[in-house]
């Protein structure tokens, strides 16, 4: 976060509410976050709800996005669990997640991810509601869960796992439905965006986040650059001597500027007060152990600074790109994908119902049915 959230002397500064400090309009973030973490909320007429995606398909996205490739992202929940996209629809549609369940033998199920949007207490609630409307039958829940979950379901006599798992999915939170509706502020005015053309905006956004430090890391070079001609030329040329029968403040200033005019030509730009009163403010110490081969290459090597930094702005796509790229390799192997894509039907509610029901047929009446007592 400090690395690409945070940039102190990019930020835009404004009174807190109750003028006491300074609080930053906005983070200059070189990050997605939007699409990162997601976010939801409602304000008057309209509501926004943004899906997370996983941290390195964005970046990837990113590269792809500069390079004029094709792209796709998708949702990634930190909950894991397994999730159908085939109506997401770029964003504007919803998603069905499940958790993930394993049956262990004929008579045990363990939930070991759950959806997103839910937690073990919702999901374990949903569950017993289930149980208690007889629309799925477990005899004991255990809930087991520490820094992962694992919720255990054990069957009672006569029901089977494989059955019970499409009645959770039926009937409880082991499956839910999310919709997705991006609606994100743009110059002030509420937008609705797909999933792609707002990582486009924000891939935009990063290059002009990118040029803006490269320019202020360029200034700070330049100023140092223009600095070291000055201090070099007031040594060098052996200028300060003419300060010893000054004796007024002004008199000191002005034999500055008249004995630095000579080598104008030389000038990173234009000498101004405060560069004088850093010429004046030099110690003895520091012009008697001047080093001129040392400061040279100093100098050469500010030079090579700027001259990296300025064909990095020329060439700024490809510097957004490579910042990307470096990006993943420090931190990509710590975001991998936790929920797996994969399709899936929807469960026949009246299909899973049935198997609840006992059905009966009676040779004498010949009736047959649930309510009918079989002989």
């Amino acid at each position: 976060a400090r690395e690409t959230v945070f940039n102190k002397a990019l930020t835009t500064w404004e009174n807190s509410y109750d003028g006491r400090r300074k609080e930053p309009v906005f983070l200059p973030a070189k990050l997605p976050i939007v699409l990162m973490l997601g976010i939801e909320g409602i304000a008057v007429g309209m509501a926004t709800k943004v899906l997370p995606h996983n941290f390195c398909e964005l970046l990837r996205g990113q590269i792809k996005i500069l390079q004029g490739k094709p792209f796709r992202i998708l949702p990634d929940f930190q909950h894991g669990g397994i999730v159908d996209v085939s109506e997401y629809d770029l964003g504007r549609g919803k998603v069905k997640v499940r958790a993930k369940l394993e049956s262990d033998g004929e008579k045990r199920i363990v939930i070991r991810e759950i959806p997103y949007s839910t937690t073990t207490e919702s999901l374990i609630a949903s569950i017993e509601s289930a149980v208690q409307k007889n629309k799925v039958k477990i005899s004991t829940i255990n809930d087991f869960t520490t820094d992962k979950v694992e919720i255990e379901l054990i069957l009672p006599r006569g029901i089977y796992a494989e059955d019970v798992i499409q009645q959770l999915y039926a009937y409880t939170d082991c499956e839910v439905s999310i919709s997705s509706n991006i609606i994100a502020i743009e110059d002030r005015r509420p937008v609705v965006w797909s999933v792609n053309d707002l990582l486009r905006y924000l891939t935009n956004q990063l290059k002009e986040q990118i040029r803006a430090e490269l320019k202020y890391e360029l200034g700070k070079l330049e100023d140092k650059h223009h600095w070291m001609t000055l201090e070099q030329i007031f040594i060098e040329k052996k200028v300060y001597k003419d300060l010893e029968k000054v004796k007024s403040e002004k008199g000191l200033k002005d034999t500055v500027y008249k004995g630095m005019a000579p080598y104008k030509k030389k000038f990173i730009r234009e000498m101004d007060d405060d560069d004088v009163k850093r010429l004046l403010a030099l110690p003895i110490r520091r012009i008697s152990a001047f080093d001129i081969n040392k400061h040279r290459k100093d100098v050469g090597d500010v030079l090579d600074a700027i001259k990296a930094l300025k064909s990095k702005l020329r060439n700024l796509t490809k510097t957004t790109i490579t910042y990307l790229e470096d990006i993943l390799e420090r931190y990509g192997k710590q975001y991998k994908r936790r929920t797996k894509v994969m399709g899936f039907e929807s469960v026949d509610k009246r299909a899973v119902a049935s198997q609840n029901i006992k059905l009966n047929y009676d040779k004498k009446s010949g009736f047959f049915g649930s309510n009918v007592k079989g002989k």
